[in-house]
């Protein structure tokens, strides 16, 4: 559960997908992969064998790119981290972009936080109260 503490918004920066809280900042971001013919599953598989804790969901797709990650961190660096440190790094990787996400629920948090209305939800790595 976050404390009104962690939902409340100190400042917001001129970037839409950037939303700043006390604790720091909260992006989403899309990683789109294109692998080596054949290799979507086992690409999917490897990122979801590293475990990183900025990596949500993997799904293998079908179109232009083999696979999309869904990335949250508390800034641009992290979801670079994460893409540069350990998802390009994987064998069968060809390539990736990367889509910084400001859709509407990040505009609505925004609005949101300064009405001081709480999320029923905490971004990554702000949990720090008991269930209930």
């Amino acid at each position: 559960m976050c404390t009104g503490a962690q939902a409340i918004e100190k400042d917001v920066p001129s970037f839409p997908f950037l939303i700043r809280t006390e604790y720091g900042m909260f992006i989403k971001a899309y990683c789109l992969i294109t692998v080596e013919s054949g290799r979507s599953l086992d690409v999917v598989h490897a990122i979801i064998d590293k475990n990183h804790p900025r990596v949500i969901k993997v799904h293998a797709v079908a179109g232009t790119y083999d696979v999309v990650a869904e990335l949250e961190g508390d800034d641009p660096r992290e979801i670079g981290e994460a893409i540069i440190g350990a998802i390009q790094k994987i064998d069968g990787v060809v390539s990736t972009v990367t889509l910084l996400a400001f859709s509407s629920e990040f505009i609505e948090r925004i609005e949101n936080a300064r009405a001081g209305i709480l999320p029923d939800y905490c971004p990554v790595g702000m949990d720090t109260g008991s269930a209930q």
